[in-house]
């Protein structure tokens, strides 16, 4: 069995990178991702975080200075360094592991 020469039929353009979800879903409706398979590249999936809740703490000048030391060093936001913190407390208290010091 001869093999056939593959001949590459003019392709209409996909959408460009940052495209409206719009602009994809009308281009993939009418082609076929198995004629572009070998222009597809990996994407990079972002997971989506719940919206957040704004909560306000009072906490003393010091407190606040001393956070956001340890977060410039430890290279994070002083608030997200103060929710991981939280985070971590909630769990171990929720989960029956914080150990009652003494």
């Amino acid at each position: 069995m001869a093999k056939r020469k593959r001949t590459k039929a003019r392709r209409d353009v996909m959408p460009r990178p940052g495209a409206s979800d719009r602009e994809v879903a009308e281009f993939w409706e009418t082609h076929s991702v198995a004629d572009y398979w070998d222009e597809l590249e990996p994407a990079e999936l972002r997971k989506r975080h719940a919206p957040r809740r704004v909560v306000t703490l009072r906490l003393d000048p010091q407190v606040v200075d001393a956070l956001r030391a340890l977060a410039r060093r430890l290279g994070m936001n002083y608030s997200a360094l103060a929710r991981l913190w939280i985070a971590e407390r909630m769990r171990d208290e929720l989960h029956g592991g914080a150990s009652k010091g003494g």
